[in-house]
């Protein structure tokens, strides 16, 4: 018996390519959702990605990871508030904080410092790149970040975004997304 090939059916095409346009339209949806955070003693907000974890840390008013990172040093956000004495002045600040970055971690080195505006915020970026050494491995992980620092009152806030150096080009956007969220009520 021969067999007969049958024309594609057309129908059935159709409705695979519109299952798999709306699943990638689902998956992009979910992937754009966003997490709120707003520290009430300063009214500052800021909005992170909701698929990223938070982590315990008595030092960070916030700190979250991706889960999904491929790198051993996870990519994460995290906010920290620092005492501030106006008189000491903004440049004296980050000089001091450029200090002890370069005491914490190992081949600390500052790429670029610059102010940039935010929501009417007055914030410095302090780009940098240091490397750390984790627990069984002999060779560092070279991490990337960014500080957004901005006083507000008789506080300085330090917004660091950091990944693994292979991944912190592909985290931009995000981060770029974290930094404008930024609000100041």
């Amino acid at each position: 018996m021969a067999s007969k090939h049958k024309p594609l059916d057309l129908f059935v095409i159709a409705f695979i390519l519109v299952c798999l346009l709306i699943g990638w339209i689902l998956k992009e949806g979910i992937e754009a959702r966003t997490v709120g955070f707003t520290d009430t003693n300063a009214n500052i907000s800021l909005e992170y990605p909701a698929r990223w974890l938070p982590k315990p840390d008595p030092g960070s008013l916030l700190l979250v990871f991706d889960p999904q990172s491929r790198s051993f040093f996870n990519d994460r956000i995290s906010l920290q508030v620092a005492r501030w004495f106006a008189q000491e002045g903004m440049d004296e600040f980050i000089e001091h904080l450029q200090t002890q970055r370069g005491s914490d971690y190992q081949l600390y080195h500052t790429i670029s410092v610059g102010p940039l505006e935010i929501d009417s915020l007055e914030t410095t970026r302090m780009d940098y790149v240091y490397a750390i050494l984790s627990p069984g491995m002999d060779i560092p992980n070279v991490v990337r970040a960014i500080d957004i620092i901005f006083p507000k009152g008789d506080q300085v806030y330090i917004l660091t975004l950091s990944a693994d150096e292979s991944e912190f080009d592909g985290n931009l956007p995000e981060f770029d997304a974290v930094v404008s969220s930024i609000r100041s009520n």
